[in-house]
């Protein structure tokens, strides 16, 4: 990513990921957010659903939210993308660079 000179900010699970989410009530501080589904403490699917329940409950935009995992069955990729699972887009690990630009251009633009 910072080949590409995006700005990271990293979070140790799905809690920190929501803390960080919600210190940036204006939406403008992430273009998009990388989210695991296998955290400590609390998984990807909590950690969307209480950014989306957030966001709907303080009337703000939604961020763009991209799956990273190692669960790369079509059963897991239609949750994700399910308006409960809440993602915007899948991604399966291992990560290759020009899925992921694809991607980052698909959500963010260039």
């Amino acid at each position: 990513l910072s080949q590409w000179n995006c700005h990271v900010t990293t979070a140790i699970n799905g809690i920190s990921g929501y803390e960080e989410r919600i210190a940036h009530k204006d939406n403008t501080s992430f273009d998009l957010i990388l989210c695991d589904l296998h955290m400590p403490s609390c998984d990807g699917f909590q950690c969307v659903r209480l950014i989306r329940d957030w966001e709907r409950k303080n009337e703000i935009p939604r961020a763009k939210i991209c799956c990273v995992t190692a669960d790369a069955d079509k059963e897991t990729r239609d949750v994700c993308l399910s308006e409960e699972g809440g993602f915007d887009e899948f991604l399966s690990k291992p990560l290759r660079k020009n899925e992921l630009r694809n991607m980052i251009v698909k959500l963010c633009g260039d």
